[in-house]
């Protein structure tokens, strides 16, 4: 009916909820740095499907409030409520201490969300100085995301 409608419509095409959903319901038994292993990977994957639609809504985005209200809602909005509970879960488990979720969402998230938006020449350019993206070895970032930097006795 109208291009808000319009744009909202293909969001929801875009957005891996229905995706993600499937893949972190089995995740939800398994422990922190598990669960965000499967959980980055299934992002990744779900993402990278659609990857030229993203880009182009993420970089239209930034000029068009309009649009940039529906990509929070329909794509990034949609699956926040889902990871925020998988992280309070692991919170109340033990599995992580009390903080913003968000923080951690972001910290997982991002990495990922700047691979698909800035593209594989890019970062095919990074590789040849040797920065590879987090998601090439997820587990060493999902360690590093868990454990910071620091040696355990240089605390």
């Amino acid at each position: 009916a109208d291009r808000a409608e319009l744009l909202r419509a293909v969001a929801r095409r875009v957005s891996p909820v229905e995706e993600m959903r499937a893949q972190i319901q089995p995740s939800i038994d398994l422990g922190a740095r598990e669960g965000l292993i499967a959980i980055a990977t299934a992002y990744y994957a779900a993402m990278r499907k659609r990857a030229d639609l993203v880009r182009n809504l993420a970089a239209n985005s930034s000029q068009d409030p309009e649009m940039a209200r529906v990509v929070m809602s329909e794509i990034i909005g949609q699956g926040a409520p889902m990871m925020v509970a998988w992280f309070g879960f692991q919170i109340q488990q033990g599995n992580l201490r009390p903080i913003d979720p968000s923080l951690l969402i972001q910290a997982l998230f991002g990495p990922v969300f700047l691979m698909i938006v800035l593209g594989p020449t890019v970062f095919d350019e990074l590789a040849q100085i040797g920065i590879h993206p987090a998601i090439d070895n997820i587990e060493a970032y999902v360690d590093l995301l868990l454990h910071g930097a620091t040696q355990p006795d240089a605390l």
